[in-house]
């Protein structure tokens, strides 16, 4: 007979969700155990969010992201104004008018994007569904293009149920019954409490053994 490390109702030794408050249960990390080697192995929220170097990670990553948003919006005016100047069907005023007229649009829809991100807060939760929806387009040719959504809903402690769409690492990478930390301020903003053998890394969403201390592919701190 075990706990629940969440709310110390009494356990089988069998079970995999706590009869009295439905969260996961967490397996107890067995010296024996073959499957956990000691070394390949991660129970607990990592201590290291409010570091200097993952700090100092965030703001490279910010910094990066804002040029990047910079350049998408300014994009369609420079392209309309360039074809305004090499091309006889459009006028370079009527050209810099369209191009400004579709940069405001893409920048007013980026500031949404970003403030609505400002304004997450970060929260302790269980996975309790996992979903892949495929919306797909049509036109009058009969052709159309088809986009996958991948979601996954959280419970948080407090009861309430979010929604957050993910990229496909994220999506594979949870189960239904993790329980995860939302950290809405990482472009992979799941963090697992219990990793084992490999972590997602949370700036680049590669998958990275637990035994690193930053991920090779981005060089950026692992969240472990």
């Amino acid at each position: 007979m075990k706990n629940c490390t969440y709310c110390g109702a009494p356990l089988e030794d069998s079970a995999s969700f706590c009869g009295n408050c439905g969260r996961a249960v967490t397996p107890d990390r067995n010296e024996n155990d073959d499957r956990f080697p000691a070394n390949d192995y991660r129970v607990g929220f990592s201590g290291i969010i409010d570091s200097d170097p993952v700090k100092q990670a965030l703001k490279k990553q910010k910094r990066i992201t804002n040029i990047v948003m910079v350049v998408l919006v300014l994009l369609p005016f420079i392209c309309f104004c360039a074809y305004g100047v090499f091309s006889d069907k459009m006028e370079i005023g009527q050209a810099a008018v369209y191009g400004l007229i579709v940069s405001v649009i893409f920048g007013m829809t980026t500031a949404i994007v970003m403030i609505k991100k400002k304004l997450n807060k970060s929260f302790e939760g269980i996975v309790i569904e996992k979903k892949k929806t495929i919306h797909t387009g049509s036109y009058k040719d009969g052709h159309g293009r088809s986009r996958t959504k991948y979601t996954v809903r959280v419970q948080s402690e407090d009861g309430k149920k979010h929604k957050e769409e993910v990229n496909i690492p994220t999506f594979n990478y949870l189960n239904e019954g993790d329980r995860v930390r939302y950290l809405p301020q990482f472009p992979q903003p799941f963090e697992k409490y219990d990793k084992s053998g490999e972590v997602l890394c949370m700036f680049c969403s590669r998958s990275v053994s637990v035994n690193e201390d930053t991920c090779p592919h981005c060089h950026n701190p692992l969240i472990k």
